[in-house]
């Protein structure tokens, strides 16, 4: 009696802070008075006044127990195939060193970024350095109930019983959100799923290091080892090598920045005709079939003009210097964050081409890329990189929903996030298996009837480059 009592408290008081949201919603939908009811079913209002709370708390929680709230790990069960692997440690760590070069040569500062990282951490350690690397193969499982958990089997068996339920060549490199501090693979099964059972390939979805712990560029090297893990596999791999043209990055949020960024990274490789020492060979890092992001944070500094326009549509706060005013913690106090502001990166990397890709020139020879958003306060810079990198010649497909917020079809019950869903699977099976059918296009699509019509590349963004380009602070 006293346990269930207890219980009964606590789910009570973890609900309070939620409910003058959900009753100020409640009574401005059934009033006729709240704006978004013209976009959203009262069902989506409450989720997105429970998120918008989230996001916006009365009291701020440090970065540690924003972690810990956010990193969950639900039951694997249904029509889904989960197998980890963890990729060794290779026996090179040149790809360190190449990575590091990279971000020196593309900076507009001359400064020696080594020494800048040796000089971000309190013992002067250089702040990067290889690891291994895990991810979650991610299937579709047909044929069972929802209730059902996966069979009592070695991960090399549910991988291979996910791979006997493919009909197609499709593997989607996944990288998930969270502004890089936040969230897992385990966070983003449903979406990684959905997928899978869309293109009838598998995911393969990367557990990333996350910050502050580990910042940039500990996230970039990651997705850079995961993706030579794909075509060139270690001794111990569940998978046989993968052909580039089999491949497409994808990701949401700051997982769709971080697919971006290895995006160039790869073309920067390319052009300097950079091999990469991988297990005793020197290999080409090649281009993959294609890039399908989801509302991807393209701006880390968060300096566009309009993003406070959004806010009214969006659950994100658009003040994105939240982490500083959160209390000191074990992940960011006054030591190990004594030299930057910025969560994610140094001060001074806010604006390189491998932080905020929307800065970033030279996309030609890109592969074909897919965007897709809402009305979201990330909404100018990811405009403005679609319609940079279709004046630079990149095939680029690119769907904005009316009235959604950041990342709505992983969150809202709508008939627009089975619509995003559906365009964004049908991006990435082509680019695998019909890529000569992909012509650029930008259309808007409306919130309940999901009906299209264009939008002009021209007339995206009228922003450049040294609008946004302004120093963090």
């Amino acid at each position: 009696m006293l346990s269930s009592m207890q219980a009964v408290y606590s789910t009570t008081k973890q609900a309070l802070p939620f409910l003058p949201g959900a009753l100020r919603t409640t009574i401005l939908h059934f009033t006729g008075l709240e704006e978004l009811s013209q976009y959203h079913d009262y069902k989506s209002l409450l989720i997105m006044s429970v998120m918008r709370t989230f996001a916006n708390p009365g009291t701020i929680r440090s970065i540690s127990e924003t972690q810990r709230l956010t990193m969950i790990n639900p039951p694997i069960k249904g029509r889904i195939w989960i197998s980890t692997y963890r990729s060794p440690v290779p026996p090179e760590e040149t790809v360190c060193g190449i990575l590091l070069d990279l971000i020196k040569d593309l900076s507009s500062d001359p400064m020696d970024y080594e020494a800048m990282l040796r000089r971000s951490t309190p013992d002067g350690k250089l702040a990067l350095s290889i690891a291994a690397v895990e991810g979650e193969w991610t299937g579709y499982r047909a044929g069972v109930e929802d209730e059902e958990p996966q069979p009592d089997i070695s991960e090399k068996a549910k991988f291979d019983a996910m791979s006997q339920e493919c009909t197609s060549p499709t593997t989607v490199l996944y990288f998930h959100g969270g502004a890089y501090y936040l969230l897992d693979p385990a966070t983003h099964r449903d979406a990684t799923r959905k997928l899978a059972r869309n293109t009838g390939g598998r995911v393969f979805s990367v557990r990333y290091r996350l910050a502050p712990q580990n910042s940039f560029p500990c996230a970039l090297l990651d997705a850079l080892v995961s993706y030579l893990t794909l075509l060139y596999p270690p001794p111990d791999a569940f998978h046989k090598a993968i052909p580039p043209e089999h491949i497409v990055f994808a990701g949401d949020s700051a997982g769709g920045n971080l697919a971006l960024v290895l995006t160039k990274t790869l073309l920067e490789l390319r052009q300097r005709k950079v091999q990469i020492p991988w297990y005793d060979e020197a290999r080409d890092v090649p281009i993959p079939a294609g890039v399908a992001v989801n509302s991807p944070w393209c701006d880390i500094s968060m300096s566009f003009p309009d993003v406070k326009d959004f806010t009214e549509f969006d659950y994100l706060p658009s003040d994105f210097e939240a982490w500083n005013k959160a209390p000191e913690c074990e992940a960011w106090n006054s030591k190990t964050a004594f030299s930057r502001s910025h969560v994610y990166c140094l001060d001074g990397l806010v604006d390189h081409p491998l932080t905020s890709p929307v800065l970033a020139d030279g996309w030609e020879g890109a592969p074909p890329v897919f965007v897709c958003s809402g009305w979201e306060i990330l909404s100018g810079s990811i405009r403005h990189f679609v319609q940079k990198i279709h004046k630079q010649g990149v095939k680029v497909i690119f769907e904005e929903y009316e009235g959604m917020p950041h990342c709505f079809a992983m969150r809202l019950p709508s008939p627009g996030a089975t619509r995003c869903y559906d365009g964004w699977a049908a991006f990435i099976q082509a680019a695998v298996e019909e890529p000569a059918s992909l012509k650029s296009r930008a259309i808007e699509i409306k919130a309940k009837t999901v009906e299209e019509s264009p939008l002009d590349f021209k007339a995206l963004s009228p922003y450049n480059d040294d609008d946004v380009r302004t120093p963090f602070s």
